[in-house]
C-alpha cells in the first residue's frame, strides 16, 4: 500500500551535536533531515522531535527546531517506551472516532467530516540500532504502522546500521528512502506541490 501524507506523522530522533561529531557523513545526513522536515511541513504532516539528555549528547540540531514544536527530552532509548517521558502523548490518535461509537454507523455527512486517522509513523534519526530501532519496535507493538527513512538514519558502524534495518524489516517495519516518501506523498505529476518537491529532491 502506498503512503499518503494525510495519514502520516513524522518523528525525528536524537539529531544531537555529539552524534553528529561521531557519525560518518553527518553533515549530509543533517541536510537531508532538514529536507525531510520541510517535506512534512509542505504537506501538513505533523512533526514531533525527541532527544536524549543534552548532558549526554549535546543540543538538538538548531536547523530541526521548530517554533512551538512538539519536542521531548527523555531517558529511555525508545521514544515510545511506556515508562518515563515519551512521544505517545504527542502523537495524534490513530483512531479519532468518538469513544464508544462506530464510525460506520454515523450519518454519511458526519462520516465525511471525520478527520483522517494519522496511523503511519515516519521515523528518522540517529542511531539506527539504538533509538530508531527501539522506538520503531515499540510503536509496532502498540499497533502503529511504522516507516523508517533509511537514508536519514545512521550509526557509527555500517554493520550496526544494516543489522538494525534487517531486524526492523523482519518485524514488519517499512523501509523507505527520502525520495520514495516524497514521490508517494506527491502521488501525481499534476500535484500542486510538484515544483516544490522536485526542488527538494534535486537538492538532496
Amino acid at each position: 500500500m502506498l503512503l499518503e501524507a494525510k495519514s502520516a506523522q513524522l518523528v525525528l530522533l536524537d539529531f544531537q551535536t555529539a552524534h553528529s561529531q561521531a557519525l560518518p557523513e553527518s553533515a549530509a545526513l543533517l541536510v537531508k533531515a532538514e529536507r525531510l522536515l520541510k517535506l512534512a511541513q509542505l504537506f501538513g504532516v505533523p512533526a514531533i522531535s525527541a532527544q536524549l539528555p543534552a548532558e549526554l549528547l549535546g543540543d538538538f540540531a538548531p536547523a530541526l527546531q521548530q517554533p512551538g514544536a512538539r519536542h521531548i527530552v527523555r531517558t529511555p532509548y525508545s521514544a515510545a517506551a511506556m515508562q518515563g517521558a515519551n512521544i505517545l502523548g504527542l502523537l495524534e490518535a490513530a483512531d479519532q472516532s468518538p469513544k464508544g461509537s462506530n464510525a460506520r454507523s454515523l450519518p454519511k455527512h458526519l462520516q465525511k467530516a471525520a478527520a483522517e486517522p494519522r496511523s503511519d509513523i515516519v521515523l528518522a534519526g540517529w542511531q539506527t540500532h539504538g533509538a530508531v530501532m527501539q522506538t520503531a519496535l515499540d510503536l509496532i507493538e502498540q499497533e502503529w504502522e511504522v516507516c523508517v527513512v533509511v537514508d536519514v538514519c545512521a550509526a557509527r558502524s555500517s554493520r550496526d546500521h544494516d543489522a538494525a534495518l534487517d531486524r526492523l524489516a523482519g518485524q514488519g517495519v517499512e523501509l523507505i528512502s527520502f525520495e520514495m516518501l516524497a514521490l508517494e506523498w506527491l502521488g501525481d505529476t499534476q500535484h500542486k506541490y510538484m515544483a516544490q518537491v522536485q526542488a527538494l529532491l534535486q537538492a538532496a
